[in-house]
């Protein structure tokens, strides 16, 4: 159980600019760019992917003044688990994958709505489908032997709802918002979702613990929960419209 937040936590504005909560200041540190995608960095508290209106993907260090680009797609989601592996989808639906040896994008062959990179592994991400269903894949596993590929290995559903968003937390926990704007989080040991009984806009898991996750109310406000200890923390000071967690 967590007693308070934990991680880096990274906002865009409604206005589109970004900022970065200064926990030690209790106050949003604003940038100047206007975004329309984040990503926190898990390895850093100091840097953050992001999608430029044009929707090309970066990464920069905010402290240090270091930038990276990641050519060769026009994208409208990015995610970072595991290795700091970069996931996205574009603008046309399909998704992709950064291969950082090759300094390309890998494309896949479907098209999702949502996309959250698997923390524990390089090789696999949570999705949503259009039809509001989630899934895990492990995109690497998927190997033919003697002409059946086993997906049964590398492939896993969360039925139950219709999803918008995800995101994950600690231990992999999966949490979710309904297509009513209700959220969810799975309950891996009963293979079920617990629902909430709040409508928010967005969800960003806390990655110490799988009892908490930050989350934007309708009105733009910023908040963190633990479920499980009935704790709560504000982040005034703007209004957001996606949020984002890292180290």
């Amino acid at each position: 159980m967590s007693n308070s937040p934990s991680g880096r936590l990274w906002a865009i504005q409604e206005n589109g600019v970004w900022a970065r909560w200064a926990a030690e200041y209790s106050r949003w540190d604003i940038f100047s760019e206007n975004v329309s995608e984040i990503a926190a960095d898990p390895s850093t508290p100091s840097a953050c992917y992001f999608i430029n209106s044009d929707g090309s993907v970066h990464w920069r260090d905010v402290d240090g003044n270091v930038n990276e680009g990641f050519p060769g797609i026009a994208a409208k989601a990015i995610s970072v688990g595991e290795n700091n592996r970069l996931w996205a989808i574009q603008e046309n639906g399909v998704w992709a994958r950064w291969a950082a040896e090759y300094s390309r994008w890998d494309i896949f062959s479907e098209n999702v709505s949502e996309i959250v990179a698997d923390p524990s592994t390089p090789s696999a991400c949570y999705f949503i489908n259009s039809d509001g269903s989630v899934h895990w894949r492990d995109v690497d596993g998927n190997v033919n032997e003697g002409g059946f590929a086993k997906y049964a290995l590398t492939n896993e559903g969360f039925p139950g709802i219709a999803a918008k968003a995800i995101s994950v937390g600690g231990n992999n926990r999966l949490w979710a918002i309904q297509e009513n704007g209700v959220w969810a989080r799975w309950a891996a040991e009963y293979s079920r979702w617990d629902i909430f009984s709040e409508n928010v806009s967005e969800i960003a898991a806390d990655p110490s613990t799988p009892s908490a996750s930050y989350f934007i109310n309708p009105d733009g406000s910023v908040h963190w929960r633990d479920v499980d200890g009935n704790v709560n923390k504000n982040f005034p000071g703007i209004t957001a419209k996606a949020i984002s967690v890292g180290k």
